[in-house]
């Protein structure tokens, strides 16, 4: 049996659907400031940092063909948590766009 709903039932409804759109502005708004891991800057892709490692390895005379391969993203955490606690999340924020780099790929 189908129940109408109430006068109060909107209003609930209403309250939730604007607590639920203020809360997604307020963290779009936040979300890079609270974790700064969503504003790196790929410069490279899996992909393309391949052949970058393997230019690097024919450089030192070290040959690749026989291994297996494996790519694995990785970051510092010490460093990203040290820098953030020093520098403010913003100001690391910047330096980590630039000239420190916390976040890349490795190969072996």
């Amino acid at each position: 049996m189908p129940h109408k709903l109430s006068s109060s039932d909107f209003k609930t409804i209403a309250v939730c659907a604007l607590i639920a759109g203020v809360t997604l502005i307020i963290g779009l708004k936040y979300f890079t400031r609270a974790f700064s891991e969503a504003s790196i800057d790929f410069r490279v892709n899996r992909d393309e940092s391949l052949p970058i490692a393997q230019n690097f390895l024919e450089g030192q005379k070290i040959r690749v063909e026989d291994y297996r391969h494996v790519s694995v993203f990785r970051y510092d955490d010490s460093a990203k948590v040290f820098m953030e606690r020093t520098l403010g999340l913003e100001r690391m924020t910047e330096v980590t766009r630039g000239p420190v780099r916390l976040w890349g790929w490795t190969h072996r």
